[in-house]
């Protein structure tokens, strides 16, 4: 069953007393980033469909989406959000109800209602409360890109040309587990929508009247694209910002989601969870990734384009980093750390590469060459926890090149079933 996610209530604030207050906060307010109050309201109870009183279980997960928008948005701005529970009319899960001074694009005011009873006065409404919200472990979580996406939904969904590797959802089905989150309604799902609201895509349209909303250029790499409205939110059916949430799903924000919120409130320091490198030379060019800004630690990153040939003018990081189809990173002179997982990609002769030269270094927990997938060493240093080869049987296995004055320093070697020459050091 698919519910209508949301109903958004909006008011502009034209009183003096609003504009003195607008004034007073921009004054004060010393955040350098996006800080959203919150504040709950516990008056009417909510119990769950055995009985149990979970009434005030909703604010972990509320601080967690919160959480999430602010790690997200970082332009200095103060969102004052009060939630609570209601008997919400029709297949409604959420309300969310906002205001914004005169003169401005951006909310400061906003009161969220989550639903109690399907329907008015039915059943409780079945949620399920994540106790790790910040995690997705207990859902199945997939990327939809844009250039991956039928050419219906294509022009379905979009105007304009929107780079091949736009991440258009980020979206999961739910596995059996404790908490049954794949016979209930995502509680996080559905507060990081409501919020969405608050900060940047409204319940109209964007007021240019075209039906669609404009996302700036420096955030896509200078394409000209838009993301089509549908009465305040997306058409695209898994995106987080879209009207519905299914029983057992999870829809976290993707760059779509979050380039929309940019597009309509007009926020300019964006640093999205999973980046993608759409092309140029330069790893520490912030205008060569997605949302125009360059990769940090806590960053799922992925070069996946064929045409590109990228390296470091300076130190780069990533918490996890995917190179496949054909792409190719150099490191030289520089150091690389990824905190997880670097994963090189490869089939035929498509094979990515990560190749280090002499004075740099590559910095990992875990290397994996999958397919065909290409770690080349002319020299530098590579140290890693482990190196594994995961080939597709005989036809193709990981390459690993290592020549004189390169020095390999890792604590397992896995997957090799023939003997290797190392004409480097091994650390």
């Amino acid at each position: 069953m698919n519910y209508r996610l949301s109903q958004c209530r909006n008011r502009t604030l034209f009183t003096l007393l609003g504009m003195l207050s607008a004034w007073w906060l921009a004054l004060t307010c010393t955040t350098m980033a996006l800080s959203i109050n919150l504040t709950f309201d516990p008056t009417t109870p909510y119990f769950d469909p055995n009985g149990v009183n979970r009434t005030n279980d909703v604010q972990a997960i509320m601080r967690a989406a919160a959480d999430i928008w602010e790690d997200i948005i970082e332009d200095p701005h103060t969102l004052n959000v009060t939630y609570r529970w209601g008997d919400l009319d029709g297949n409604m899960l959420g309300l969310d109800e906002w205001t914004w001074p005169s003169g401005s694009n951006r909310p400061n005011q906003a009161t969220i209602t989550f639903d109690t009873h399907e329907g008015s006065g039915g059943l409780a409404q079945p949620w399920y409360f994540d106790p790790t919200p910040r995690d997705n472990e207990e859902f199945g979580m997939r990327e939809e890109l844009y250039g991956r996406l039928s050419s219906a939904d294509q022009v379905a969904w979009y105007n304009g040309s929107p780079p091949e590797v736009l991440e258009a959802s980020f979206q999961g089905r739910a596995f059996a587990n404790v908490g049954n989150p794949d016979s209930n309604f995502d509680l996080l799902s559905t507060a990081m929508h409501e919020l969405g609201h608050a900060l940047g895509v409204p319940g109209t349209e964007n007021g240019l009247g075209d039906g669609d909303y404009d996302i700036p250029v420096a955030l896509v790499g200078g394409n000209l694209m838009a993301v089509k409205d549908d009465h305040g939110h997306l058409l695209i059916e898994n995106a987080a910002m879209y009207s519905g949430l299914g029983i057992g799903e999870r829809k976290q924000l993707s760059a779509t989601d979050v380039l929309t919120a940019a597009a309509t409130a007009s926020w300019n320091q964006i640093d999205l969870p999973r980046k993608d490198f759409l092309g140029g030379a330069d790893w520490n060019t912030a205008g060569n990734w997605i949302g125009d800004r360059v990769p940090d630690a806590e960053d799922d990153v992925f070069l996946r384009l064929g045409s590109i040939n990228a390296s470091l003018s300076a130190n780069g990081v990533a918490k996890n980093l995917r190179l496949n189809q054909g792409a190719r990173l150099s490191v030289s002179n520089q150091t690389l750390t990824v905190g997880k997982d670097v994963s090189i990609h490869g089939v035929s002769e498509t094979a990515a590469e990560l190749s280090v030269t002499t004075g740099g270094q590559i910095s990992a927990g875990n290397i994996f060459l999958i397919g065909n997938g290409k770690l080349t060493m002319w020299g530098g240093t590579v140290v890693a926890n482990r190196l594994e080869f995961n080939g597709f049987g005989s036809e193709y296995s990981g390459q690993f090149s290592m020549l004189p004055g390169a020095t390999l320093n890792v604590n397992r070697l896995v997957g090799f079933g023939d003997t290797l020459v190392f004409l480097g050091n091994l650390g």
